[in-house]
């Protein structure tokens, strides 16, 4: 099918959704160049109180057994074979990517306008399968024209890989800066690109909270499970067992520990003991060569915080302040970053003061989209919320020499420096999965240090699978000392798996530093990779991947228990070669 053919096709795709449910067609401005469509949307053509807007090309419809597959930005491939009916958005918006490879074309989506209010979505009806994306405008308008680009891929360009490769360009030309050129005059990102990435939870109250709005009077105990002198006793023992380099993040340093009274940090919690000990811990990591640094968190809020004011939570619509779930803290709220811009960065420059350098971690900002805040004293749209924290992580970045988080999402890529776990690895549980493929890292694997998800955090201590997860995907070693803390039950689980490190006896902490060796000598083979780019990764039989990176290594993977003779690769195995 041709552009010229395409573009008769979609003058009227856009589809508005009003408040009352009905739909309405959007005028849709289409040019085409080379091998690109766009489709813009003007934004003064958006009905009011337009709810969701979707951009649907009738062009692209796979067909139920038909050669090909839809991929979605959260790692996720989907083959036009064995699904049931189903409309739901696929997966976390990572990305604005989203692409289809059938037997006629392929395609790479991205969304170019009004990215912060895009997600992707998927239609199966009926054999008939479309991804497209959505914009969610829940009647305030779109800030700027919505926008999708169409490049349609031939030749070896033409499966995922390539998807992913044109998205990469595109932001390297947007302004990524490639890893070799970020850690120039970055001492700390060069360090942590060599370096196993080691958290320490080292206190929390119960999770559930049992007191779900806290006071000084009603606050739960807090278990302090690993205190200064324990952390000492571990920085020997990882001398001791050879490894050289390791990034240390202490969590739960703080008073009350894990989550115990955000945006309050200080005073350093005394149950782990307290400023002096902390301090002591710090310059005795520093002069043995390790990097050592801290979690905080400057997106939620608890009422039990010394500093806690309604007047700095995001706001709904109807005035209703916006609430996560219950943590460490009891119920926790949702900050607005323009209304703790002072907050966050008085708490930052605490924090910096107690002697902590490195890839300074702040929870969960890149780990979900961007969100609004209607609160008529500082009102932000999505992509104003995005900028706010960009200019929080880079205030953090300059301080502490450089910006760790939880995630990957997309809008923190410019400043992001580390994402621990890119998603939580439970795609295979979607119905939509078919195949887990490293689509994100093939664009930003070679620019942001990762971990690649939920499953390959503590790696050596779990089964080959999650090692072979942990090379296929490009990771940076990463582990959790007690990452099991919360009170499991049927609504909540530990993310991270049952396989913990631990330090609290003789035997845990020899058990867990023998982890951290066999990972330190396993990253030796790979960790010059960080600094290059996963251009393709291919499937070459069930189970069997091949992974080629720019400077011309090629990782060859069999997660099956046979051995693939093609290449003598022994089942559960993996093998680097450099070509």
């Amino acid at each position: 099918m041709c552009i010229t053919q395409l573009l008769k096709t979609l003058d009227t795709c856009s589809i508005a959704r009003l408040a009352d449910g009905t739909l309405q067609s959007v005028p849709t401005e289409v040019t085409a160049e080379n091998d690109r469509i766009t489709a813009r949307i003007p934004r003064e053509q958006i009905p009011d109180g337009t709810q969701t807007l979707d951009f649907l090309p009738a062009f692209f419809t796979g067909q139920e057994g038909e050669d090909g597959y839809m991929v979605f930005p959260g790692n996720m491939l989907c083959r036009f074979a064995g699904h049931e009916n189903t409309k739901k958005q696929a997966c976390s918006p990572v990305m604005p990517l989203f692409g289809a490879k059938t037997e006629r074309f392929c395609f790479a989506g991205i969304v170019t306008g009004d990215r912060a209010d895009s997600i992707v979505m998927a239609d199966i009806e009926n054999g008939a399968y479309r991804t497209y994306p959505r914009f969610l405008l829940e009647g305030d308008g779109a800030p700027e024209d919505p926008a999708v680009e169409y490049h349609f891929l031939t030749g070896e360009e033409a499966d995922y890989s390539g998807m992913a490769r044109v998205y990469r360009k595109k932001r390297l030309a947007e302004g990524l800066i490639p890893l070799r050129e970020r850690v120039k005059n970055r001492p700390a990102l060069a360090y942590a690109a060599e370096a196993p990435y080691i958290r320490i939870r080292m206190g929390w109250k119960p999770v559930p909270s049992p007191v779900p709005e806290q006071t000084p009077e009603t606050e739960p105990p807090m278990f302090a499970a690993c205190d200064c002198g324990q952390v000492e006793k571990l920085l020997d023992a990882i001398r001791s067992a050879g490894i050289d380099k390791a990034e240390l993040c202490l969590v739960g340093w703080n008073v009350r520990g894990h989550d115990g009274r955000w945006p309050q940090a200080l005073p350093v919690e005394e149950g782990i003991g307290g400023e002096s000990a902390l301090r002591a811990l710090i310059a005795k990591a520093q002069s043995m060569g390790y990097q050592i640094t801290c979690h905080t968190n400057n997106s939620d809020a608890y009422r039990i915080a010394d500093c806690f004011d309604e007047g700095f939570l995001r706001k709904n619509r109807d005035g209703s302040i916006q609430k996560g779930g219950t943590w460490s803290g009891g119920n926790m709220y949702n900050t607005c970053p323009a209304a703790t811009w002072e907050i966050s960065r008085n708490m930052l420059d605490r924090v910096e003061a107690l002697g902590f350098r490195g890839l300074h971690y702040i929870d969960v900002v890149s780990v979900v989209p961007p969100k609004k805040c209607a609160d008529p004293e500082h009102p932000l749209t999505r992509a104003e919320d995005a900028a706010w924290y960009n200019r929080l992580f880079r205030y953090a970045s300059d301080k502490f020499g450089g910006i760790a988080s939880e995630g990957g999402f997309d809008h923190m890529s410019d400043v992001l420096d580390y994402g621990l776990y890119i998603h939580f690895g439970g795609n295979r549980t979607n119905p939509l999965c078919d195949e887990d493929i490293p689509l994100w890292q093939m664009v930003y694997h070679g620019s942001i240090l990762h971990n690649p998800s939920t499953n390959t955090v503590n790696y050596t201590l779990k089964d080959t699978d999650a090692l072979l997860e942990e090379v296929e995907f490009g990771g940076r070693p990463s582990f959790y000392y007690y990452s099991r803390f919360v009170t499991e039950s049927a609504q909540r689980k530990n993310w991270m798996g049952t396989a913990d490190m631990r330090c609290g006896t003789p035997e845990e902490l020899a058990e867990s530093v023998d982890a951290l060796r066999r990972s330190y000598a396993e990253y030796q083979t790979r960790k010059a990779l960080q600094y290059c780019f996963m251009d393709k990764h291919e499937k070459l039989a069930e189970g069997v991947y091949r992974v080629t990176y720019s400077d011309g290594t090629v990782i060859l993977v069999n997660r099956g228990d046979t051995p693939y003779e093609a290449e003598k690769l022994a089942g559960k195995s993996y093998r680097i070669d450099k070509r």
